[in-house]
């Protein structure tokens, strides 16, 4: 299989490398057939403009040239995409920011080199220094539109899982925001410097005294054509090999790597133990919670924990999660209080990894206590826990629906949490995947005393075990009910001052 891959990848490298091939031949072609058409005073053949391109590079002055072009280009592209960027995220965090830049932003987009050039060289005259500035104005609202654009696209749920595992700045910039802008920085290097290139050529052909586009323009208005020309692909050969530079850095700068963890340094055997055990609670008093003008909480009061499994049921809609949500903190409650003395967390309904961190990686970033080798150990141990000790250097998307639960499961035993919700955490799975999973979720963590809120539309399957109280959820209110979801008739609908913990 490996060697299949293989040959097959290298297959793909000739056909990639035969299609530039035949690219850079076609330019010849076309390039030999403009002489006959313009005459060779106008258009040089290939070879002229190749012999002076060989004199010029001798006299080693078109070197100092491209250096200066090349260093303006960097400086007024690295400006843009620092200012660019800090603009762009906060743009993108702010909605009422955006439309503020809307217009601004667009006028300078649309506007094009030779509006910034004339002021540019008014101000600054021939110093060098205005083709920095076109660059900068040229480039800016590519990477203002660019980062603004990667905020929108980042995962809500990915941001709320780190609130509740990892709410650090520097963990949400290390884990968040910079692998999610990675695609869009990879395109904003690339596509930034050749239109930093472009915009530094044309800044140069009106204000600077040296640099290739004052080169170029000399070159032009003397009719040295072959000069012209040899310039011209001299240019153009160092942008492809830019070009090509930039490419290979921001997919290195960017790609997912695999922790330097082997499975042989996974402990074996032995039992999980907790950093501390201490009896924990949730309580909701008075908790009243609505979406626009639809109430989904109606002045719930209930306390959930001391070690008790706590399921709640209900139909799809009728704010199940959006209960969750406000016992872990992520939503704030209209009216009403929400005390949580503890640390909570959560198993979501959907898979939420980061998906550039390998399973170790994943679980070591929801440690937050003890030196770097104890968090390393303590990771560790929590895969083995769930069966997972040769699947440390796995992404996530290459672990199957049970397999990314049972991760799920190592990141709350890693986490040390003195409260556990589960929402609807299994629906996507068969019945006997669930099964095992409910059987070794109440291994780990019911058994050991932690209080949990299991959300499920199949309450029947956690009928049998033992200590769990069953809870329906109807009408923004909470009632008592039977294991199979079924309301107890006799309870009163005033649910306000009733515990359920």
């Amino acid at each position: 299989m490996n060697t299949e891959r293989r040959n097959s990848g290298l297959r793909r490298k000739i056909k990639i490398r035969v299609a530039l091939l035949s690219g850079v031949i076609a330019i010849l072609i076309a390039w030999c057939l403009l002489p006959l058409l313009f005459g060779p005073s106008v258009v040089p053949y290939p070879w002229t403009a190749a012999a002076r391109l060989a004199a010029l590079m001798a006299d080693g002055e078109l070197f100092r040239h491209m250096l200066l072009t090349l260093v303006r280009t960097l400086a007024g592209f690295g400006l843009a995409l620092i200012v660019g960027s800090v603009v762009g995220f906060l743009s993108g965090r702010y909605l009422l920011l955006e439309h503020a830049l809307f217009v601004p932003v667009s006028v300078v987009q649309g506007a094009p080199p030779l509006l910034w050039i004339v002021p540019l060289v008014l101000v600054l005259g021939g110093t060098g220094l205005a083709p920095v500035g076109v660059v900068f104005f040229v480039v800016l609202p590519l990477v203002v539109i660019g980062v603004q654009e990667g905020i929108r696209a980042l995962d809500p749920a990915a941001l709320e899982m780190m609130k509740v595992y990892a709410p650090r700045l520097r963990s949400l910039v290390r884990e968040i925001y910079f692998p999610g802008l990675a695609a869009h920085f990879r395109a904003l290097i690339l596509a930034g410097l050749l239109l930093g290139l472009k915009s530094s050529i044309i800044g140069e052909w009106f204000g600077a005294e040296a640099g290739v586009g004052r080169l170029i323009n000399a070159y032009f208005y003397n009719f040295d054509m072959p000069s012209f020309y040899a310039v011209a692909v001299f240019y153009l050969a160092v942008t492809a090999v830019l070009a090509w530079l930039a490419g290979k850095f921001g997919k290195r700068a960017f790609e997912r790597r695999t922790s330097r963890i082997a499975p042989a340094a996974v402990p074996s055997g032995g039992e999980f133990v907790r950093r501390r055990v201490r009896s924990a609670r949730i309580e909701l008093e008075d908790v009243s919670f609505a979406f626009g003008k639809n109430l989904v909480c109606d002045r719930v009061s209930f306390t959930l924990g001391e070690g008790r499994t706590t399921v709640l049921t209900g139909e799809s809609g009728v704010g199940k999660t959006t209960l969750a949500r406000l016992a872990l903190g992520l939503l704030k409650p209209k009216a009403g209080r929400v005390r949580s003395p503890g640390d909570a967390r959560v198993v979501f309904q959907e898979d939420v990894f980061l998906n550039h961190r390998d399973s170790f990686g994943n679980i070591v970033l929801a440690v937050r206590a003890g030196t770097r080798g104890e968090r390393t150990a303590r990771a560790l141990a929590a895969l083995n826990a769930v069966g997972l000790g040769e699947h440390v250097n796995r992404f996530p998307d290459e672990l199957s629906g049970g397999m990314k639960k049972r991760l799920a499961f190592a990141r709350l035993l890693a986490a040390d949490p003195d409260f556990i919700v589960l929402d609807e955490p299994f629906n996507k799975l068969h019945k006997k995947a669930r099964r095992e999973l409910w059987d070794l979720f109440f291994r780990l963590f019911s058994g050991k005393g932690i209080p949990s809120l299991v959300i499920t539309h199949f309450p029947e399957e956690l009928s049998r075990r033992k200590g769990a109280r069953f809870f329906i959820m109807q009408g923004g209110k909470i009632f008592p009910c039977g294991s199979a979801g079924q309301r107890k008739d006799h309870v009163s609908g005033k649910t306000s001052d009733r515990s359920i913990g």
